[in-house]
């Protein structure tokens, strides 16, 4: 985890020590999906936000554990950015993840996620487009803003749309040229 809003994982705090670090205990689990979590939780006033399997945003009451809203990474059929996936169904879909912690924008109210590329980009190489459906993978390569209290994706741009380079997904660090998008 980190300390700061822009991912300064340094931390001044001093009421847990070698001398009363035995005195702790677990005050809640959570299981994430099976598979290989990339991330470390971002958590900003009493909220954790969570990356898991199948390339979903989770957010829970840090306090109590409890599954307050999550988010896809990777467009949904039917949804919007749906048609950007070459017309593959979503159990073809891949990659999408958030393999480094999110950050905080306190001044605009907004969580920032990077969102990784896809794993298997031969499904996106050869065209098979119908009226709408593009292969732009979305929201692989994407910087994505979300309103931490409710999942609402606020905005999203998208740096390389169909990467088939296999470049690294985008920093989250809060981007100031976007924030007009």
């Amino acid at each position: 985890m980190r300390r700061t809003n822009d991912a300064f994982g340094y931390s001044p705090l001093d009421e847990i020590n070698t001398e009363n670090v035995d005195d702790l205990r677990v005050a809640w689990s959570w299981s994430l999906p099976p598979g290989s979590p990339e991330v470390a939780p971002l958590v900003h006033d009493g909220v954790m936000f969570v990356h898991g399997q199948g390339d979903i945003v989770q957010v829970l009451d840090a306090a109590t554990g409890e599954e307050m809203w999550r988010c896809w990474t990777i467009a949904r059929p039917g949804e919007p950015g749906g048609e950007s996936w070459n017309g593959l169904l979503l159990e073809e879909r891949n990659g999408g993840s958030i393999w480094v912690p999110g950050t905080y924008d306190a001044e605009l109210g907004l969580a920032y996620f990077g969102v990784a590329q896809t794993y298997d980009t031969g499904p996106l190489l050869e065209s098979l487009r119908g009226p709408g459906v593009t292969s732009d993978a979305l929201y692989t390569n994407t910087t994505v803003a979300l309103d931490p209290d409710t999942g609402e994706l606020v905005w999203h741009f998208q740096h390389l749309p169909n990467d088939q380079w296999d470049l690294k997904g985008p920093t989250p660090a809060y981007p100031p040229a976007l924030t007009g998008l």
